[in-house]
C-alpha cells in the first residue's frame, strides 16, 4: 500500500488489522498485538524526489498467543507536490544538507534554495483498503547469487469482506491496549515520543550465585525472574518488541538467541551487591525512552555467621563492621512487609454489583462505551498497589486486571504469567467467564475479577450476572406473551406472533460477500507467465460452461470468484454473482531490515527505507514474459 501524502499536510496513521483463528477454531481479531515500525518518522515538511517511489516505510507485525508470525506487511508513503506545485530543493542553513521542497506560488520555499526541478507535482491522496484474500506470487530467475537454480511460487487463501470496509482501523495511539494505564509508565524525554513502563517489581533480591534470566512462557508469579518492559508510541504504536535491556533485544527476533540479561548487563551474582538493569526503546524518528530494575545480590554466608544490615556482606565471628559488641547469630528483619493490592468493583445504577441481563442478549467487557439499562456491559474494577512504585509509592494496577482465571492460576504453585496475562480484561474481557446468556431465566454467573502485585500479593472482587426474562410485559394490563425469536441473521428479538411467521415479516439478510480463489500454489519460473489468468473471472461459471466440458470442451481458468447471499423468511435464497466487483492491490514487499537512509536530503537521515528497499508488481504485468523480477509478491482480492 502506498499512501500519497500532501505535501506539509497532516499525515494520520491509519494503522492495520490482523486477524487469528483460536483453539476453537474461531477467528479472533487480534489487531491490538499489532507492531508497527516506522510512523514516528514521517515528516511531511521535505517531499519526495521525483527520482524515488517513496521516502518513508510502516513496517506492520504480528505474532499470535502461541508464537506464530504473520508475514510483515508495509505502507509506503510518498510525499508529493499538488499541482500547479513542483518539486524543488532548498538549503537547510542549520545543517548544511539539501531537502526536497514544493513549490509555494512558484517559489522555492527554505532558508536558501537550489534550482527549482522540472518534477511534476502530483496530487496528494490518502489510500486504504481492507484485505480479504492474498495471493502471493514468487519468480525465480534460474540462477541466484550462490549459482543455485530458483524456483517461485503462488499461494493462496480465500475468505470474505465487504468493499469499503476498512481494514485500517485500528489506531497506532490506541495500540497500548489498556494492558496498563498511561500513570505507570515513564515520563516521556521528548514530546509525543516513545514511552516505557516496567513490568514485575523495581526491585529484586537474589541470593549468591543464583541464576537470574527472562522469564520463561511458563514461569508464574512466584517465579524469581526478569519479566522486562513494554513500551508504546503515540504515533506507532506497540513497541514491545523494540525493547532492549542494557542494548541487547529484550524479545530476540525470531531465529536469533537472547543474550542473557546479566551477560547484556555486564554483571552476574557471583559476588554480592546492588547493579540496575536498564531497559529502552527507540522509536522509528530516534526518541529515546528508558527505565530501570534494581537488583539486589545477597550473600551466603558461612555457617555461624549472619547477614549484615547493609544486606550485601556477612558478620566475621558474628560482628559486622558496624558492630561494637557479640551479636547472636540470627537473621536481621529489617525488610517492609508488603502491602497487599486494593481492588474495588465499579457500579452504578445501571450496573449494580448483581447486574440482570436478558436472555438472548449479550454481556461483555465495555471497552470504553458506556452501559445502559436496555445492553449492559462489564465496566470491570479499579486497582492499585499501596507501595508498588519506587520510594513505596503508590501505583495504578487497574489495567492489570485478570477476569476469570483459570483455576490452576488460584492454586498455591500459580500458572504460567503468560497464561495469567492472556486473560486481562482489557485484553480477553469476559472470555474465560463462561456466560451463556441462552441459559434458563435464573442462571447466576460470577465475573470473578483479580489482580496480583509485583509481589504475588492478590486481591479480588465479584460481580454477578443473572439472566432473566427476556420478554417481560412492558406494563401491569399487557396479557399477551412475547415470544423470543431468532431472526435470519442469528439476532434475537420479542415478537406477539410464532416465530416462524415472524420471520415471515422481517426484511431479509444478505450475508457479507464471499470471495474464493481458484489457485492454492503455483510455481512460475521467470520469463514464463502463469498457465492461466490469475485475476477475476467475469462471472461465475454458467451451466452452459458445465455442458461445454462435459462434451469435452476447455473450460477457460481464471482467478477469483465471489458471491453475496441473500436468505429470506420464507427458506428462498438467491445467490449475486459479485465476481466482476473484485479489485486486486498488489502488496509491498521489503526487506523486513532497517538501515538508516535519507528521505529527501543528504542530511536529513530516518530510520526510514532506503531506494531499493520495497519492490512490487502489478497483476497484469506478471501475465507479461519477464515483466516483474525474481521475487515473491502478494496480492489481495477484495469486493
Amino acid at each position: 500500500m502506498i499512501d500519497d501524502v500532501p505535501y506539509g499536510h497532516q499525515w494520520i496513521h491509519t494503522g492495520a488489522t490482523a486477524t487469528d483463528v483460536n483453539e476453537y477454531g474461531v477467528i479472533v481479531d487480534i489487531s491490538a498485538r499489532i507492531q508497527s515500525f516506522g510512523a514516528a518518522a514521517v515528516d511531511t515538511s521535505v517531499a519526495t524526489p521525483p527520482t524515488l517511489s517513496y521516502s518513508y516505510a510502516v513496517q506492520y507485525t504480528v505474532t499470535d498467543e502461541a508464537g506464530n508470525s504473520a508475514t510483515p506487511a508495509w505502507r509506503l508513503i510518498r510525499i508529493v507536490c499538488v499541482q500547479p506545485e513542483v518539486y524543488c530543493t532548498s538549503l537547510d542553513l542549520d545543517t548544511g544538507s539539501t531537502l526536497g521542497r514544493c513549490t509555494v506560488n512558484g517559489a522555492c520555499m527554505g532558508d536558501n534554495f537550489a534550482a527549482v526541478n522540472g518534477g511534476v507535482g502530483m496530487s496528494g491522496m490518502s489510500s486504504s483498503s481492507s484485505t480479504t484474500t492474498t495471493t502471493t506470487s514468487t519468480l525465480g530467475s534460474g540462477i541466484n547469487e550462490n549459482n543455485a537454480p530458483r524456483t517461485s511460487s503462488v499461494s493462496s487463501s480465500s475468505s470474505s469482506s465487504s468493499k469499503g470496509s476498512g481494514s485500517s482501523t485500528s489506531e497506532s495511539g490506541s495500540a497500548n491496549s489498556g494492558s496498563q494505564h498511561l500513570d505507570d509508565y515513564e515520563p516521556p524525554a521528548t514530546p509525543n515520543g516513545p514511552r516505557i513502563a516496567l513490568l514485575g517489581p523495581r526491585y529484586m533480591e537474589l541470593q549468591q550465585r543464583s541464576s537470574f534470566d527472562r522469564c520463561h512462557s511458563s514461569a508464574s508469579l512466584q517465579s524469581v525472574c526478569d519479566p522486562g518492559a513494554q513500551a508504546f508510541d503515540p504515533r506507532e504504536g506497540n513497541l514491545d518488541r523494540r525493547v532492549t535491556v542494557c542494548g541487547q533485544p529484550l524479545i530476540p527476533p525470531r531465529g536469533q538467541v537472547a543474550v542473557p540479561v546479566l551477560l547484556a548487563c555486564g554483571t552476574s551474582t557471583q559476588l554480592p551487591g546492588s547493579f540496575n538493569l536498564t531497559y529502552s526503546v527507540r522509536n522509528s524518528a530516534g526518541a529515546i525512552a528508558s527505565t530501570w530494575r534494581q537488583i539486589t545480590v545477597r550473600p551466603m554466608c558461612p555457617e555461624e555467621e549472619r547477614p549484615c544490615n547493609d544486606g550485601v556482606s556477612c558478620s566475621m565471628e558474628g560482628l559486622c563492621p558496624t558492630t561494637t559488641a557479640l551479636a547472636p547469630v540470627s537473621p536481621a528483619s529489617t525488610a517492609r512487609p508488603n502491602l497487599p493490592p486494593v481492588i474495588s468493583l465499579i457500579t452504578s445504577d445501571i450496573l449494580p454489583s448483581r447486574v440482570g441481563v436478558k436472555q438472548g442478549s449479550s454481556y461483555s467487557y465495555c471497552n470504553g462505551s458506556d452501559p445502559s439499562h436496555d445492553a449492559p456491559c462489564e465496566l470491570g474494577a479499579l486497582a492499585i498497589d499501596p507501595d508498588g512504585g519506587p520510594g513505596f509509592q503508590v501505583t495504578n494496577l487497574t489495567g492489570s486486571i485478570i477476569a476469570c482465571p483459570p483455576t490452576a492460576c488460584l492454586g498455591k504453585g500459580g500458572c504460567p504469567l503468560k497464561i495469567m496475562r492472556s486473560y486481562r480484561l482489557t485484553s480477553r474481557g469476559l472470555d474465560g467467564c463462561g456466560i451463556n446468556t441462552m441459559a434458563p431465566v435464573g442462571t447466576v454467573f460470577a465475573v470473578d475479577l483479580w489482580v496480583w502485585d509485583s509481589n504475588s500479593a492478590n486481591a479480588s472482587v465479584v460481580r454477578y450476572v443473572e439472566i432473566t426474562e427476556p420478554c417481560p410485559p412492558t406494563s401491569e394490563f399487557e396479557t399477551s406473551k412475547l415470544q423470543l425469536c431468532q431472526d435470519l441473521s442469528g439476532s434475537f428479538y420479542c415478537s406477539p406472533l410464532p416465530c416462524e411467521k415472524a420471520n415471515a415479516m422481517r426484511l431479509p439478510y444478505s450475508s457479507p460477500p464471499v470471495l474464493g480463489l481458484i489457485a492454492d500454489t503455483m510455481y512460475i519460473e521467470y520469463g514464463t507467465v502463469p498457465p492461466y489468468y490469475l485475476g477475476p473471472c467475469v462471472s461465475l461459471p454458467t451451466s452452459a460452461d458445465t455442458i461445454r466440458v462435459n462434451k469435452g470442451g476447455s473450460m477457460q481458468l481464471c482467478g477469483a470468484y465471489a458471491i453475496a447471499k441473500t436468505v429470506y423468511g420464507d427458506g428462498r435464497i438467491d445467490v449475486t454473482d459479485l465476481t466482476s466487483s473484485i479489485d486486486i492491490v498488489p502488496d509491498i514487499q521489503c526487506d523486513t531490515t532497517y538501515i538508516r537512509a535519507s528521505s529527501g536530503g543528504a542530511g536529513s537521515e530516518s530510520y526510514a527505507a532506503a531506494g531499493r528497499f520495497c519492490s512490487s508488481c502489478p497483476l497484469e504485468m506478471l501475465h507479461l514474459p519477464g515483466k516483474c523480477p525474481p521475487g515473491t509478491y502478494s496480492y489481495r482480492y477484495v469486493c
